[in-house]
């Protein structure tokens, strides 16, 4: 999954001589790890849009249908399915029809108002009465739709005039009628529902349990963020952003973060009790520093309470920040992409 997601995400170009090692493990994987692994091959850059479908179709056909979802939600991946129908639409008649398909769902339900005024203007030119029909169809169900939207949202704010406050109070009034977003996403993620907007950007979060969730659908921002009593056991994360992020009693046991940013290295200290507990277990006091670069920096053995100090090099955090790839290109295993 981590070689797909380096694939997928590389900012240094196309890999069409890892299109072969790629599609033999896309044939035998699972379900999800094939969606991962379908999305690396169109990256690859090793054959056109069309051309892969062609194959997907004969290696795994039982991913089709999440394939359509995924260009429907004008993903990435979509991006290279509009190019590929821009440059070669004789091969989206056939069995790609569907694909067609997905991207003008994508599209309705991103700009519906667009895709109506674009049918208007192109109605014309179709050659069939039925066809006609169904586009008339679509379009006065379309603004049908867009006009309960819009009166459903007005209804929200019909009476908001005869309860306005007096100037002084309009902001604590409007407040007090729109929820605080942050809370609304934690509200959300309790009750296991994860929002498209995971941005708690500066936010102070306490007492949450987030344990298992699938957060890979969404950027998962944590930037000055206070982290507090949160239990985050085997959740997987996509793309994590966590600068100058304060965490303080965390549990990450068995948790996943596939891209999660390098940028603020920090040192880590991690001090175990010594003695024995009230349940009758010994500890023997093992405290260990974690430098930024994930080495040991320093530890300490001592079987009774006791201070134990470390002076940090922060000269060594300087070099970490500014040379972002310090511990990715010297580590390249080469040998694994060789011919």
């Amino acid at each position: 999954m981590a070689v797909y997601s380096l694939i997928e995400n590389s900012s240094f170009g196309q890999y069409p001589e890892l299109f072969d090692l790629v599609f033999e493990q896309f044939k035998n994987a699972r379900t999800n790890e094939a969606v991962c692994a379908f999305k690396a091959l169109v990256l690859t850059g090793r054959h056109p849009f069309h051309k892969l479908m062609e194959m997907v179709r004969e290696a795994y056909p039982s991913i089709i249908s999440i394939i359509h979802m995924e260009i429907s939600e004008l993903s990435r991946l979509s991006f290279f399915a509009f190019q590929d129908i821009a440059l070669n639409k004789e091969a989206y008649q056939g069995e790609n029809y569907d694909i067609n398909l997905a991207c003008i769902f994508g599209m309705i339900k991103k700009r519906p108002e667009r895709v109506v005024r674009i049918l208007k203007e192109n109605i014309e030119i179709c050659g069939s009465d039925r066809i006609r029909k169904e586009v008339d169809r679509l379009m006065l169900k379309t603004q049908n739709l867009l006009l309960k939207e819009r009166e459903s949202i007005a209804a929200q704010f019909k009476d908001i005039q005869t309860q306005m406050p007096e100037k002084k109070s309009i902001a604590t009034f409007f407040k007090s009628i729109l929820k605080d977003p942050v809370q609304k996403k934690l509200n959300d993620l309790k009750q296991r529902i994860v929002p498209q907007d995971l941005d708690f950007h500066k936010a102070v979060i306490r007492d949450q349990d987030w344990s298992g969730m699938d957060l890979t659908r969404s950027v998962l921002n944590l930037s000055h963020a206070q982290i507090v009593d949160t239990l985050l056991t085997d959740v997987h994360v996509s793309v994590g952003i966590c600068r100058n992020t304060l965490f303080y009693n965390m549990n990450l046991d068995g948790a996943i973060f596939d891209l999660t940013c390098f940028d603020n290295a920090v040192f880590v200290a991690a001090v175990n009790q010594v003695g024995e507990n009230d349940a009758g277990l010994n500890f023997p006091g093992i405290s260990m520093m974690l430098g930024p670069d994930g080495f040991l920096a320093g530890e300490n053995i001592a079987y009774e309470n006791m201070m134990h100090t470390h002076v940090l090099d922060m000269s060594l955090l300087e070099q970490i920040r500014t040379h972002k790839m310090r511990y990715f290109l010297p580590n390249r295993r080469a040998n694994l992409i060789e011919e």
